[in-house]
């Protein structure tokens, strides 16, 4: 055979699973008429699978590679006949596989990876998530939906079938219905809605909805749903109110240079600081393995077992024995879900009473300790809180305790514990107060080698590089976004009680809906909000970017009555993916996905939090599938009908993205040909990084003789916060200007009710949040199969199982006075006894689609009550929800 042939491959056959079926629904279809341009026959069910085959033809010669980047790592792509084949991490050419940085300490050298880009499993599997069977092919329009408020099929929403229209028709249909709903009600009456940590992009993706804003604001602004960040909920109000931030440590301006209204932080330096100064590291309620390897491939891997290489202690407490626990940390702690605080307060009763808490530096650095000591010491109630206090509590042994408060005390100390951990549950404002109050209690607030970090942004980086990442920064670099005019809002954790049962009242909250981006200037419970707002509309138009429905609200059993509502007249939706809000939604609008476009960004992650390591062009690999199109010339042409006018102002978006790589720091290193033709920079590093740019975060705050530049009323450390004893005193019965313990048991018995076992709700390992769920080579990797059907897995220890009469594989029905799910049985004494564990974000799957039912999915959201985290913290609990479990019997 010919070296010709061997290189060729011929008629090589894919199997394309697609989500397009006929229905049952063609006589429905003629009473409401199908989309223009297309016939009766192609009505539509975009839920349903069947396989097709078709033939391609390539020679090895015809492949071609691209740069990309995923939820968790650089890709490079490999692309044949306009079809992706594989991807791979970027191998990095010679002369750049060096570190960036190399941190010398304890007489060794630890170096930044870097001979190729790192992955995730997502990464991995992204070409699957890509040609999905879930595509969304096409524009499509709900059956029984009609424009003009005519419709009178509300409550079919969510049974999922749709006719396929033009995108001329899907254009006019939307643009109608905005001025039609503007001119009846206000644009009160819109809301735009996004969703957390969408796909990757500058343009489009996560960015693409700046361009929504413009077109929106332009058009007269929209309702918002906001509040406390569902992930930071606990750690905004509460450790604000220790510090002054809202944002983590090390977001001062002496830090951390950030855009004005950016919400990203800086850990500065604290990668190093530990591994040259401290003696312990604690990880509380804080899995890095999981939480990080989203974000950046798993860096931090690296990061924890370099602090095990320099013989530094490290202790991790968490109700499972989670993968830090059992692969970086020297010993596991066992800690009942909902019951951190008790443990923290008996740490600081071991440091009052033994006389080892940092006496003179809290004396200048701090205010309030003396009525915190009198109630961590039993004077304020009587009642001590010891170590054997707080077992009773949180079943740590009080032995354990005292050796953990003993080994901290001979210090220094790095806490990594800050959001998605502990603070996301009832009261986690207490927790993460705490935090800072032990670490302010032993003088580790800027500290040598103690601080407060989550290891995300700990490693070296320059403050002054500007990298275009997400949203922020680059785009008013090229355009002035217009505020949106309308100001009504509604919390995000009440939105379905709010559209189902107006008018409705909450508090606290602040200004932007309770961000506290202004610190606590922006903050103040004694304010009320009303929706709908004098002089504003209710809701009758609902638009969404993203799937949000399965991956952030609680009681999503009762938000998809929303959904169904006559209220809402329209309800549309832009996705790359038919999920499961989409069976909700009116009108239905194909993205791409960033393989389909190019764009900008920085760190490859899901956040854009990350060390600058790499400026990525992403380039595009194949054209868009189906009829899918770039949100930005979604929203674009959008404008066009809505505006006249072109949002853009006649840029195209290469122009757009040249504008945006001049306003940014890569275009001292390379031309826009040079990166656009490449596909990433490795960034530069100065080489004197450590003589004149080295800074842990907020040493300089620690090195004053005087405490003072905090955004505090005092301008230090504030273990008794003055802004919380204004608002509610001395006595609240449920917050107080100290941090305290509130069982939640006791605080919010209609909640917890009678279930006898805490379910801890965590982020999957395989997914990120609901992503990816639709790829079955990772749904493999955890899903539990039973009769064809693969069940959401929920871990529980062997004596709650034993005690239920279950084993491995067995299908059970998780509920609680919020909802009922069903799940399949890991049963492992990696959980600790009366704490399962579930994950969120598996796909909503209702029985009944009508109406709030029994949720096949196992969609943990199900279970989640919304009622808010505290009268303190008007957001959402996210971590803990009382359950029971039973075997199924259906």
């Amino acid at each position: 055979m010919s070296e010709k042939k061997k290189e060729s491959i011929t008629e090589k056959k894919i199997s394309r699973r697609s989500m397009l079926k006929w229905t049952g629904a063609l006589a429905a279809a003629v009473a409401i008429g199908v989309g223009t341009g297309y016939e009766t026959n192609q009505l539509l069910r975009p839920v349903t699978e069947f396989t097709t085959t078709e033939t391609v033809t390539y020679t090895k010669a015809e492949e071609k590679s691209f740069i990309q980047t995923s939820i968790g790592g650089l890709l490079r792509v490999y692309v044949r006949n306009d079809r992706v084949v594989r991807v791979e991490p970027v191998v990095l050419e010679e002369e750049e596989r060096v570190p960036q940085w190399v941190i010398e300490a304890r007489g060794k050298r630890f170096e930044q990876p870097h001979e190729k880009s790192l992955l995730h499993a997502f990464g991995l599997a992204y070409r699957r998530w890509v040609y999905s069977p879930n595509r969304l092919r096409y524009p499509m329009k709900r059956v029984g939906w009609e424009p003009n408020a005519k419709s009178k099929t509300y409550d079919n929403r969510g049974v999922g079938e749709f006719v396929r229209i033009s995108w001329d028709e899907a254009y006019d249909l939307i643009a109608n219905e905005m001025k039609r709903i503007k001119q009846n009600y206000g644009n009160s009456a819109i809301v735009r809605a996004g969703s957390s940590h969408k796909i990757h992009g500058m343009l489009g993706g996560e960015g693409a909805g700046t361009v929504a804003d413009i077109v929106f604001n332009k058009f007269g602004g929209s309702t918002s749903v906001s509040g406390l960040g569902n992930s930071w909920v606990g750690h905004l109000s509460g450790a604000t109110f220790v510090w002054g931030n809202w944002a983590n440590i090390g977001a001062y301006p002496q830090d951390y240079y950030y855009p004005e209204g950016s919400h990203m932080c800086c850990f500065k330096d604290l990668l190093t600081d530990t591994l040259k100064n401290s003696n312990l590291v604690v990880y509380w309620s804080w899995d890095g393995t999981k939480i990080e390897g989203f974000k950046q491939g798993h860096e931090f891997e690296h990061h924890m077992r370099w602090i095990r290489e320099a013989g530094i202690k490290t202790v991790s407490i968490a109700p499972d024995m989670n993968k830090v626990s059992a692969f970086h940390a020297d010993k596991w702690i066992p800690i009942r879900a909902t019951t951190d605080s008790a443990m923290a307060l008996a740490i600081a009763y071991v440091w009052f009473k033994e006389d080892t808490w940092n006496k003179n530096w809290v004396s200048t650095h701090a205010v309030g300790v003396e009525k915190f000591m009198d109630y961590v010491l039993g004077k304020e109630d009587g009642v001590p809180k010891t170590p054997e206090w707080a077992e009773k509590i949180c079943a740590v042994p009080a032995k354990i305790t005292r050796a953990l408060a003993r080994e901290w005390a001979k210090g220094p100390t790095m806490l990594v514990a800050q959001i998605c951990g502990a603070n996301r549950g009832w009261y986690g404002h207490e927790w993460s107060r705490l935090m800072h109050v032990l670490q302010t209690l032993q003088g580790n607030i800027g500290r040598p080698g103690g601080n407060i970090f989550n290891a995300v942004d700990g490693s070296p980086w320059v403050k002054e590089y500007h990298i275009p990442y997400k949203r922020d920064g680059g785009w008013s670099a090229v355009y002035k976004i217009p505020p949106n005019p309308v100001t009504q809002f509604i919390v995000l954790v009440k939105f379905a009680d709010a559209i189902l049962n107006p008018p409705f009242t909450w508090s606290p909250s602040g200004k932007s809906g309770g961000s506290l981006q202004g610190g606590l200037t922006n903050f103040d419970p004694r304010k009320k909000y009303t929706y709908p707002m004098p002089g504003n509309s209710e809701i009758k138009m609902l638009f969404m970017i993203g799937a949000r429905l399965h991956t952030e609200p609680p009681d999503i059993g009762k938000l998809a009555q929303v959904f169904r509502s006559s209220k809402i007249e329209t309800f549309w939706l832009v996705n790359p993916w038919i999920e499961p809000l989409s069976k909700y939604a009116d009108i239905l609008l194909p993205a791409n996905t960033n393989f389909e476009r190019d764009d900008l960004g920085g760190f490859p992650s899901a956040t854009g939090w990350g060390k600058h390591r790499w400026a990525v062009y992403l380039q595009k690999c194949i054209d868009s599938l189906f009829e899918s199109k770039d949100e930005v010339e979604i929203y674009r042409e959008l404008g066009r009908r809505l505006l006249g006018v072109d949002v853009l102002e006649g840029r195209t978006v290469e122009q757009v993205l040249k504008a945006i790589f001049d306003w940014s720091t890569i275009s001292k290193w390379i031309t826009y040909e040079e990166f656009k033709k490449k596909g990433y920079l490795v960034i530069p590093f100065p080489k004197d990084y450590f003589e004149n740019y080295y800074m842990p975060a907020l040493r300089w705050f620690y090195e004053k003789p005087v405490g003072e530049g905090l955004i505090t009323p005092s301008g230090k450390l504030e273990i008794y916060s003055k802004p919380m004893g204004e608002w509610y005193g001395e006595k609240d019965p449920e917050i107080s200007p100290i941090p305290k313990w509130y069982d939640p048991k006791v605080m919010k018995p209609n909640t917890w009710g009678k279930y006898p076992l805490i379910g801890m709700l965590d982020h999957p390992t395989y997914r990120y949040h609901s992503m990816f769920q639709d790829v079955a080579w990772l749904r493999e990797l955890y899903k539990v199969k039973i009769d064809g059907y693969e069940y959401e897995p929920v871990y529980i220890n062997p004596v709650d199982a034993a005690a239920r009469g279950l084993k491995n594989g067995d299908i059970v029905r998780v509920y609680n006075n919020v909802g009922e799910i069903l799940c399949g049985v890991r049963v492992t004494e990696k959980m600790i006894p009366g704490v399962v564990r579930l994950s969120y974000g598996s796909f909503y799957d209702p029985v009944d689609p009508r109406k709030k039912s029994l949720d096949r999915g196992g969609s943990a959201n199900v279970l989640l009550s919304d009622e808010p985290m505290s009268k303190h913290a008007y957001g959402e609990n996210l971590a803990h929800s009382p359950l029971e479990i039973e075997k199924w019997k259906g």
